[in-house]
């Protein structure tokens, strides 16, 4: 799937293959993802389901609403026949509330603006031309490169605080994009009884490579850049393994207020559970002992919580270099 991004990452020295003597990493069962910025629900039109109407501009978030038909015609010529089917659909109209997987609380409303079907654009790539080679950064990194890091927090500054709220392209409606279609609040198209979790399904990376190309392209047309692109969170290298040094500036528009501080400096533990025992371990184990997670995860996963893990949220600026790790993960 490389071919859906005119981008590139840097290659990084990737350490040899771990033993696995340390840790045993199974997990018992599937877990459920959330990706909402809150619990809260401040729509007025929270009890029904959305009707539609011709909206004064044009969402670009609903080209994803195409995305069955956009992969499914993207990958012809790359896979079998018998393969060869249409991934399935929203039903547009038919955006509800997010489930309330976190706590027994109310869904959230992450639907777009209402629009009419009709009015939707077919993704075309002749319009979205690259003549550009983007190339995506190792974020634990990019301490080396202030003027890199000085677009990226002005470009999601300007995201943040200079864009109306119901401007598409605002931080916030951007996350909605993958809150909806992340939480249940999509029904598929004629299965009014099934809604879409894309974390759930065969769509994982296809879904979050055109997320972040309009992302990327949004971002670099805010600072006027088209050159620009994300960085990535390279979490799996040893030297990456902490929260990027540009989003623990309390002051940049990258820091998050609701981050638990005391993370900021920590190792991340790969094979935390919640509730499990999680006590302290010593920094060149974790390592060792996350190394061997990733190991498992990509090549031996048996069953989905290897793969899809605990929960989390979609609440930051760090997510988004998280997900820029997608084509590195998935592009063979």
């Amino acid at each position: 799937m490389s071919f859906l991004f005119p981008s590139t990452i840097n290659n990084m020295t990737v350490p040899s293959k771990p033993h696995h003597s340390a840790c045993s990493c199974h997990l018992s069962k599937k877990s459920s993802i959330s990706c909402r910025l809150s619990n809260s629900n401040n729509n007025e039109n929270s009890n029904t389901t959305q009707k539609y109407y011709t909206p004064p501009m044009l969402d670009r978030r609903n080209v994803l609403i195409g995305l069955g038909g956009l992969y499914g015609s993207s990958i012809t010529q790359l896979i079998t026949p018998p393969a060869n089917a249409e991934p399935m659909a929203p039903d547009v109209t038919g955006c509800t509330l997010t489930n309330s997987i976190l706590d027994e609380s109310i869904g959230d409303n992450c639907c777009p603006p209402k629009i009419n079907p009709a009015k939707i654009k077919d993704f075309k790539f002749e319009d979205y031309p690259s003549p550009i080679l983007k190339i995506r950064r190792s974020a634990h990194l990019l301490s080396k490169n202030p003027a890199y890091v000085h677009d990226y927090k002005r470009a999601i500054e300007i995201m943040k605080t200079g864009l109306p709220s119901e401007d598409p392209r605002n931080f916030y409606q951007q996350a909605n994009v993958h809150c909806a279609y992340c939480d249940d609040a999509y029904p598929q198209l004629n299965h009014p009884d099934k809604f879409l979790e894309i974390h759930n399904s065969w769509l994982f990376a296809s879904f979050h490579r055109w997320f972040l190309f309009f992302y990327e392209r949004i971002l670099g047309q805010l600072i006027n850049k088209p050159e620009f692109a994300l960085p990535f969170w390279n979490w799996d290298h040893p030297h990456g393994m902490r929260i990027p040094e540009m989003f623990k500036d309390v002051d940049s528009p990258l820091y998050d207020p609701n981050r638990n501080v005391n993370h900021l400096s920590s190792l991340v533990d790969f094979h935390y559970r919640r509730g499990g025992d999680n006590g302290p371990i010593n920094p060149v184990q974790l390592i060792e002992n996350n190394l061997q997670v990733m190991r498992k995860q990509m090549l031996y996963a048996s069953i989905p919580s290897v793969f899809f893990g605990e929960k989390y949220r979609l609440g930051d600026d760090i997510d988004r270099t998280h997900r820029g790790r997608v084509p590195r993960v998935f592009t063979p």
